[in-house]
């Protein structure tokens, strides 16, 4: 405050000397110039204070109905379903009327806080998804409130000593007045679908459970619903207060294809609040194209390094597998040691359903699915340990291994990777160890070039295909793995290469219309902005055509970012289908369903201690003696400065000035 005081003194000291040397050296002379000076650094000197924005004390007896208010939690916590004579709404009202409050207006706060007037108390929403009172208190305080009483059932959101921090820093009296009453309730907080392995006939279903206010032993009924068609159906014994009870349900697996949407729901007697009572979630039975499998058959640093980059540039999730022998395999997931040793049936299994194959180590000697796998007609990265792999896919490459080290040329030829690298000193990487050299030149790109040693010949480290059997990347060179670790720059570059070829791979799907445009998530929340992938259309405009009930919901035009997403608004909860497609072309790009909920936790989130705060308010206000009011908040300076510019607007004109 001293550094700060001192700063504000100077900017007052020079808003006078402007005053003056204003009207003693640029206006014309006029008699009364040193009263119109005075009255221009009064009005210099308001501003500067009102951005200074001083706590001004005041006693507690100068506190009135205009500094005094109500905040009330709008949030979903604080509905029941109780009579209305019971409600927590009828129990506020009577409780200001026997405190003899004389607020005028009230602060419904929630996600956001909102002003209402006192006699609009009694039409008061919960419908608020949180409960954020910190901000409310700051509102509040900034339209000059001297004291307020909150009333909630402490189910905040607020960190209690963020809470408290702010109040210490803007002290203001505080009161909380409790709502709460005998609650009987039960939730759901989270429902997932999964199965271990894609010919599993069934799924498992896991859910917790939450309850409050039931009887000891009471029962709670679960029951799962798979397409509107009930598949289970248990009975469990009532959870303690603020503890989850974890149950896991086996279900027939469906035999239709596509996202199959379940839906579970539990039920007890006399519920009080029913938003949480259900909750949806979607499984695809036929999965594909999920994600990026990995598999390895030999021992190298490159699997470590490249698997998370391959995601982080995709967006999609990461499968990998290590192979160990006698068709054994080890799991790059990082399971407990009971889990991570995987058979070949599984892993195979997962190599034929996904959507990006990466083959690492790939020669003659590895199994034959494998090497079967490596000619499939979706996107394929391929490292290759020989020239077999690449002679059965149409490139002619020299058998034998050229180890040494290989500095990559600073200049890259035309290809796909040439606006991935642009910019990068290709030349400062580690080198890479060693080449399958090409024996005849063929007609596919190659987009880098490098020299052994720096000298010699000009050799490709990799090659990029685009045929009728779809796109493929051959890793000729190893040691790519050596930039990542070095750091920096050559970290950078490193993404930039993987990152290009993947979008390079995935391109492909353009034109095959596969997976390009989908919702981030097939559960929304009410109301609330959703997410949307196109990989394949970065930079693109997309049209989204949304229905409900085979009616149009919402038509619009996005346009995907450079990540390869775009955003929509929230809708109300439903069930819904979308359409997605080019917007020049008019190609589909995108087809599927999806559900907007309005599941809430809310009755989920444990009270919290809130009279603790309120000893700690009481305490800083006690400490400081009176309430302080910030001056902003007071409607005096602004009448004094109309009033001081009206005068020096007149002196101006009664002395000829403009």
């Amino acid at each position: 405050m001293i550094l700060s005081g001192a700063i504000l003194t100077g900017l007052v000291t020079c808003a006078g000397l402007f005053s003056f040397w204003i009207y003693s050296h640029r206006e014309l002379p006029i008699s009364s110039w040193k009263w119109l000076a005075t009255l221009r650094f009064s009005i210099l000197s308001i501003i500067l204070i009102l951005i200074w924005d001083p706590l001004i004390p005041v006693s507690k007896t100068e506190k009135n109905s205009q500094s005094s208010w109500v905040l009330v939690d709008g949030s979903l916590s604080m509905k029941s379903g109780l009579s209305p004579e019971n409600s927590p709404l009828n129990k506020i009202i009577e409780k200001l009327e026997s405190l003899g409050e004389t607020s005028s207006r009230v602060l419904v706060f929630g996600e956001k806080p909102h002003f209402i007037p006192m006699d609009s108390l009694e039409l008061v929403e919960f419908n608020q998804n949180s409960s954020n009172l910190g901000s409310a208190l700051a509102s509040a305080a900034e339209v000059g409130a001297s004291e307020v009483i909150v009333f909630t059932d402490f189910r905040i959101d607020d960190d209690l000593e963020d809470l408290y921090s702010y109040a210490k820093d803007s002290p203001i009296d505080i009161r909380f007045e409790r709502v709460d009453w005998e609650r009987r309730n039960v939730g759901v907080k989270d429902f997932t679908i999964s199965r271990n392995n894609i010919s599993d006939e069934l799924v498992l279903a896991e859910i917790s459970i939450f309850s409050e206010g039931l009887e000891e032993k009471e029962k709670i009924k679960v029951q799962i619903f798979q397409e509107e068609i009930s598949v289970a159906i248990e009975e469990i014994e009532t959870v303690s207060k603020g503890r989850l009870s974890n149950l896991t349900i086996e279900l027939p697996a469906s035999e239709d294809p596509g996202w199959v949407k379940y839906k579970v729901v539990v039920q007890i007697t006399e519920d009080d609040f029913e938003l949480d009572n259900q909750k949806y979630t979607f499984f695809e039975t036929n999965a594909q194209d999920e994600g990026i499998v990995l598999l390895s058959f030999e021992p190298d640093w490159e699997p470590r390094f490249l698997l998370p980059v391959l995601s982080e540039a995709s967006g999609l999730s990461i499968e990998g597998f290590l192979a160990l022998g006698d068709g054994q395999y080890l799991s790059m997931k990082g399971l407990e040691s009971g889990q991570a040793i995987t058979g070949e049936d599984v892993v195979k299994e997962v190599v034929g359903e996904n959507r990006l194959l990466v083959l690492h180590g790939l020669s003659d000697n590895s199994p034959e699915w494998a090497r079967l796998a490596a000619k499939r007609d979706q996107p394929t990265l391929l490292f290759l340990k020989d020239g077999t792999v690449a002679s059965d896919l149409g490139i002619s490459i020299q058998n034998r291994v050229l180890g040494g080290e290989w500095y990559l040329e600073n200049t890259l030829k035309p290809s796909p990777l040439a606006a991935s690298l642009s910019g990068m000193d290709l030349t400062s990487l580690a080198p890479l160890s060693a080449v399958l050299p090409l024996s005849i030149p063929n007609d596919h790109l190659e987009p880098l070039e490098f020299r052994r040693d720096g000298l010699g010949q000009v050799q490709s480290p990799l090659i990029l295909m685009d045929s009728d059997e779809g796109r493929r990347a051959l890793v000729l060179a190893s040691g790519f793995w050596r930039w990542f670790s070095k750091g920096g720059s050559s970290r950078v570059t490193y993404r930039r290469l993987w990152a290009g070829i993947v979008g390079w791979l995935m391109a492909s799907e353009v034109a095959e219309n596969k997976n390009l445009v989908e919702p981030d998530s097939r559960i929304w929340r009410e109301n609330v902005v959703s997410e949307w992938t196109g990989l394949g259309s970065r930079g693109d405009a997309v049209d989204l055509l949304i229905s409900e009930d085979d009616s149009v919901t919402r038509e619009l035009t996005a346009i995907v970012d450079d990540r390869g997403r775009f955003m929509t608004d929230g809708l109300p909860s439903g069930d819904y289908t979308y359409q997605a497609s080019d917007f020049k072309t008019k190609d589909i790009l995108g087809t599927g369903r999806f559900r907007v909920e309005n599941h809430s936790l809310e009755w989920f989130q444990q009270p919290k201690d809130l009279e603790g705060v309120k000893k700690g308010l009481s305490l800083s206000a006690a400490n400081i003696g009176n309430f302080g009011r910030s001056l902003h908040t007071f409607i005096s300076p602004y009448l004094l400065l109309m009033f001081l510019l009206s005068l020096e607007w007149i002196g101006r004109r009664r002395g000829g000035l403009r």
